[in-house]
């Protein structure tokens, strides 16, 4: 009896797919934070093939399909604006916290330095003077 050999299964990560840019224009699709987002609800889709992306866009956005020629790029520019923004609102307040922390530490470590408590009005200038360099450059004269 022959053993059988070893199992030829396919896997997805040896199918070395990729993201295309042409599918951006044709079915409103990005590729963001490592996965195939669409541009018009915002779902993503589980493999990145040109299948699978022309499918959602056919059955869930047939709408769509109206938009053709300089209409179409627009529509898809300001969907593209639309999502960069909804990301860029959840990282500010991650930098903002990260910020804080940072200058939390930075004055925890001129307390230590100075072995003083935090009282001193000289002191107490320098730790807002700190706190308004890394918070808000901007304002910090």
């Amino acid at each position: 009896m022959d053993k059988p050999g070893p199992s030829k299964k396919r896997k997805v990560k040896d199918e070395n797919r990729q993201f295309q840019e042409i599918w951006t224009e044709k079915y409103f699709f990005v590729w963001s934070h490592n996965k195939v987002v669409c541009l018009i609800c915002k779902n993503s889709v589980a493999i990145a093939k040109e299948y699978n992306v022309k499918r959602h866009y056919e059955t869930q956005h047939p709408t769509f399909t109206k938009f053709t020629g300089e209409l179409r790029k627009q529509k898809m520019l300001s969907l593209k604006r639309e999502l960069i923004g909804q990301q860029a609102m959840f990282t500010k307040p991650i930098q903002d916290s990260e910020t804080a922390t940072e200058v939390s530490y930075e004055i925890s470590r001129m307390i230590a330095k100075r072995s003083r408590p935090f009282n001193d009005g000289d002191f107490v200038k320098e730790c807002i003077e700190i706190a308004a360099k890394k918070m808000c450059p901007e304002a910090a004269k």
